[in-house]
């Protein structure tokens, strides 16, 4: 199971209890906070963990599935190109301190990854094109990190038109990890099983498979 990442001191506490062996106030805990934060992602999956942890399978699975539900939901539920480009745009005009210069491009502002995992933020450039992609700096999302740029290296060397185009890589002074990438990309969909399966075989024939695949992972001329 994914460990759970709580985001605010709430969740923190509960997962002190939880810590503590303290299973069962962390439960009841767990169920106030649901019913006022009912999407909240880390919290059905430190349910799901107490749930396991208190001998209940069948529970335990409940909450993992809602809490798969709600990252899909999140996951999804982007802006659409347009609108990504648009918002660039309108902060390069008016909130200059919050757009990135990377390249000659010009990228901003940044919206949160979810869940954040490797990668954390991205951000649209203001010709449209081009997507700046964030990763973590935690030493141990470093693996993951690798070996994103390196299949996405390799993908745009063959090249390949189902994946993004790595352009740029490098660190921001934070010793953050980035990478510029640039595909024409599918909104909300626009594509149907046939795209899929023809990106899927596109990657296997060029020596990879993806083991994960929806909106993130599919960019391409919805056309």
């Amino acid at each position: 199971m994914i460990p759970a990442i709580p985001q605010n001191e709430e969740l923190k506490s509960i997962q002190a209890l939880i810590g503590e062996r303290r299973y069962e106030e962390a439960r009841g805990e767990l169920a106030d906070y649901l019913l006022v934060n009912p999407d909240r992602t880390e919290a059905f999956r430190l349910l799901a963990e107490v749930q396991g942890a208190l001998g209940r399978a069948g529970h335990r699975e409940v909450a993992l599935k809602r809490a798969s539900q709600l990252e899909q939901i999140a996951l999804n539920n982007k802006p659409t190109a347009a609108a990504e480009r648009y918002a660039a745009l309108l902060a390069r005009k008016e909130r200059p301190e919050s757009v990135t210069e990377l390249g000659g491009r010009v990228f901003g502002p940044f919206r949160e990854v979810q869940p954040r995992r490797h990668v954390q933020r991205e951000a649209c450039s203001t010709c449209g094109k081009y997507l700046l992609r964030v990763y973590s700096a935690d030493s141990g999302e470093a693996a993951a990190v690798e070996q994103e740029r390196r299949v996405l290296g390799v993908l745009s060397a063959a090249p390949c038109q189902s994946a993004p185009e790595l352009i740029e890589e490098g660190t921001l002074p934070g010793e953050e990890p980035f990478a510029i990438l640039r595909y024409p990309r599918a909104d909300r969909g626009g594509f149907g099983l046939p795209d899929v399966l023809l990106a899927l075989l596109e990657q296997q024939a060029l020596g990879w498979f993806p083991g994960r695949i929806g909106l993130p992972q599919l960019r391409f001329d919805s056309l």
